[in-house]
């Protein structure tokens, strides 16, 4: 399940509920989803069998090629009241770009491994937040890149570690030791099959040979 806010150039913000349903029996998903189903009454509503590839594919036509994106994310272990307040308190339109807030939910099966069983680490966070913005106009870049670095700045001290595929313009450092005790493993991989650090353009570990 996730949450979304969305705060859009003409200041009229809107949230939005995510509930997926993964299973073989089409009744069971009915019925762990209908008290999502009758908790208030939603301006629209779209709860219904989906191809798994129209699930993957719903947002392409918001994320299009060519278009200005920044984001930030980070873990948490709870959603306390003094975070939903700093989160709203920051949430303010502005007439260039549309906002982002994704809180997704974590644990269950996540947390069912070890932190060392594979490079990701991070399998007790309860929450997964992402901060973003998007928009067109590259003269503004500078300007909204800023904004997402001091929202999440301010979120940060809620926050413990990152999902690295998230990652954007964290340093090779800081992906490092994101992975934590993992980190040494992943050198020695690097170090066996991609020593040149051909394969850099991503949440990085940098070789040592």
């Amino acid at each position: 399940m996730s949450g979304v806010l969305v705060m859009p150039p003409n200041g009229k913000a809107f949230a939005i509920i995510s509930a997926s349903y993964t299973g073989d029996d089409l009744a069971k998903g009915e019925k762990y989803v209908q008290p999502l189903l009758n908790f208030g009454k939603p301006m629209t509503s779209s709860v219904e069998p989906r191809n798994y590839l129209k699930v993957q594919s719903a947002n392409d036509g918001n994320l299009a090629a060519g278009r200005k994106y920044y984001m930030k994310s980070g873990f948490m272990d709870e959603l306390s009241p003094e975070f939903t307040r700093d989160l709203v308190e920051r949430f303010e339109p502005d007439n260039d770009r549309q906002n982002i807030v994704l809180m997704n939910q974590q644990a269950g099966a996540i947390a069912d491994l070890a932190p060392d069983a594979t490079a990701y680490n991070h399998r007790a966070a309860q929450f997964d937040m992402m901060i973003g913005c998007v928009w067109d106009n590259p003269d503004h870049n500078e300007k909204n890149v800023a904004w997402g670095r001091d929202y999440f700045k301010a979120m940060s001290r809620y926050t413990t570690g990152y999902y690295v595929n998230n990652a954007m313009d964290e340093s090779a450092n800081s992906v490092g030791n994101n992975y934590q005790g993992n980190q040494d493993r992943l050198v020695e991989l690097k170090n066996k099959y991609d020593p040149a650090n051909q394969f850099r353009l991503n949440a990085n570990i940098l070789p040592t040979v």
